[in-house]
């Protein structure tokens, strides 16, 4: 199992705990490094260049919390009227229940109606530009609604340097710790997200330290 949390779930249809390893996944430290340039990104994206950047990784989706990330960014403006949210669209995708469009069009609208489409950057990034995203960042975020089976993302923000804001959600607090290494909210919380985002934002030597005890942690 990818979490003690999926171990769980597997335990609860039958199984035996004895017949259950955890193996938490792990992360290319040569992709993923702080040691990459943002620079790239910059220049593709110049609408990021001098912004504070709050940077939501996963696909766009209420289950990944987009909706509640979105909803922060309106307090966080308030002190960083600059501020940029990065959302990642993607067309390689699964859509099991059919709804991905419908729920797409709904986080337009919501910045939208929130006056905030001046600090939302949507784009259906190519891989290779993710680990420069992740260093052209400030702040990772990733309020799942859902109770995550693990969240590659973390290890992504981690191994490069980078503190990442994640809900008490799955398989997720059993890789940030929070104040160690990334902080912990609860589930729709986008108060809290604002709040920790903004905290965050303020402190460059808080970013450093949690984003190093999150390298080692990685590594």
């Amino acid at each position: 199992a990818v979490s003690h949390f999926i171990k769980r779930e597997i335990i609860g249809t039958g199984y035996s705990h004895r017949d259950i390893t955890v193996i938490h996944h792990g992360i290319d430290q040569n992709v993923y490094s702080p040691k990459i340039s943002p620079q790239p990104v910059f220049k593709k994206y110049p609408i990021l260049r001098g912004k504070e950047i709050v940077f939501h990784p996963a696909r766009m989706g209420l289950a990944k919390g987009c909706d509640v990330s979105i909803k922060a960014l309106r307090i966080i403006k308030e002190k960083f009227p600059k501020v940029i949210l990065v959302l990642a669209g993607t067309k390689n995708i699964i859509d099991w229940t059919q709804t991905q469009q419908k729920e797409i069009a709904y986080m337009v609208s919501l910045v939208k109606s929130l006056k905030l489409t001046n600090n939302v950057l949507i784009d259906a990034f190519q891989l290779k530009d993710m680990p420069k995203l992740y260093a052209a960042s400030h702040v990772c975020v990733y309020p799942s609604s859902a109770s995550e089976p693990f969240g590659l993302t973390m290890l992504e923000a981690l191994s490069t340097n980078r503190p990442m804001i994640v809900t008490e959600a799955g398989g997720m607090p059993e890789i940030i710790k929070n104040g160690e290494n990334g902080l912990i909210i609860k589930r729709k919380d986008y108060s809290a997200l604002a709040q920790k985002s903004l905290c965050l934002l303020k402190s460059e030597q808080l970013r450093q330290e949690l984003g190093k005890n999150g390298k080692k942690m990685v590594e």
